[in-house]
């Protein structure tokens, strides 16, 4: 049985312009807390032009249950 190798990469608003291209898939923040990631929409348009598959994340900051449900709310409805 062979090894099956996939690369991907983290990506969000901190990282330069990245080559996405050489990837098999990414991860994207979507947003910190409530915030949407100013890079966000670019990267999540890039890999589609691509066709590469994403995944989303939000970088949580909820400190209680009532923060945790508007950010996952958040996240939810930015998606």
């Amino acid at each position: 049985m062979s090894n099956v190798k996939h690369w991907g990469v983290d990506i969000s608003e901190l990282n330069d312009d990245v080559n996405l291209s050489k990837y098999d898939f990414a991860i994207i923040r979507a947003c910190y807390g409530e915030y949407t990631d100013k890079k966000f929409e670019y990267f999540a348009n890039k890999c589609e032009q691509l066709k590469i598959p994403y995944g989303v994340y939000c970088y949580d900051y909820a400190l209680d249950d009532s923060q945790a449900r508007a950010e996952a709310d958040y996240v939810y409805n930015l998606i």
